[in-house]
């Protein structure tokens, strides 16, 4: 068993057509393609300049822009992409809240249609895991090294207002519970979201986009017997490490900052 696992992680891309300044990105699709002005070329420069690879890719969400099929292709078509030139064995990727068609302007009665379309297929090359992973909202990716559960946390955007944050359903939390009680400890086991479990306040006090049931996921995975958890996230655009609430054992949550989205005012907040 190798003793370091090198875990590449980028999240909220974001990509747009250059024509949304307000709530634009550096990753433009249109755009030039040199390293200073293009994300994922500058990106592939540093790789090659530093000699840097990475066991895994994990992307937490928002591949793509305010649910507009074009951007997800195009987001999805670039990360694995980086999956290649930084050498990863795997990409990790979960849906974002930008990457469901929530207020159904592309499609009128399926907000996940065009994540079900994309090539190669989403969000793993295995037919079966992503059968588990549409019909449950989760699959776990176990290896040797590590063990890794993705998790939906858009799952129900298009329903009400469910746009406006994210969930994780008592049922999930049972079903993921019951699964992890029959599975050995792995020194590294990562649950990957797009939401935030807990409420992000020291930047935004009126948080009400964090993950309905959060807490209760922390709970599960603080009382498992499968070794240690981290939690990484996407969402916020926020680049923060933390203990969840909890016992000695509680996860520690990684907050990914964004990738290539132009960033609010409240992101450079310090407290």
């Amino acid at each position: 068993m190798s003793n370091i696992i090198r875990v590449a992680v980028l999240s909220d891309l974001h990509p747009t057509d250059g024509s949304d300044q307000k709530n634009g990105s550096h990753l433009q699709m249109n755009g030039p393609e040199s390293p200073e002005q293009n994300p994922v070329v500058g990106l592939k420069k540093l790789v090659e300049s530093e000699g840097l690879k990475a066991n895994i890719v994990i992307c937490p969400g928002d591949i793509g822009n305010q649910g507009d099929p074009q951007t997800i292709s195009y987001g999805w078509t670039k990360l694995n992409y980086i999956k290649d030139f930084i050498n990863a064995e795997r990409l990790i990727v979960v849906p974002g809240n930008h990457d469901h068609d929530s207020r159904a302007i592309h499609n009128k009665f399926d907000p996940k249609y065009i994540l079900q379309e994309l090539d190669p297929p989403f969000p793993s090359p295995e037919y079966e895991n992503n059968t588990h992973f549409w019909a449950w909202h989760w699959n776990i990716i176990d290896h040797d090294d590590y063990r890794i559960l993705i998790f939906n946390s858009s799952a129900y955007h298009g329903m009400n207002k469910e746009f406006l944050h994210g969930r994780i359903s008592t049922k999930a939390i049972q079903s993921i519970k019951d699964k992890l009680a029959g599975l050995p400890e792995k020194k590294l086991n990562i649950f990957v979201c797009h939401h935030h479990p807990h409420k992000q306040e020291d930047i935004d006090f009126e948080d009400y986009e964090a993950m309905d049931g959060g807490q209760k996921l922390i709970s599960v995975l603080d009382n498992t017997n499968n070794g240690s958890w981290i939690i990484i996230h996407g969402h916020k655009h926020y680049p923060c490490i933390s203990y969840a609430q909890g016992t000695s054992s509680s996860p520690i949550v990684f907050s990914s900052g964004s990738f290539s989205a132009y960033l609010l005012p409240f992101h450079s907040k310090t407290v």
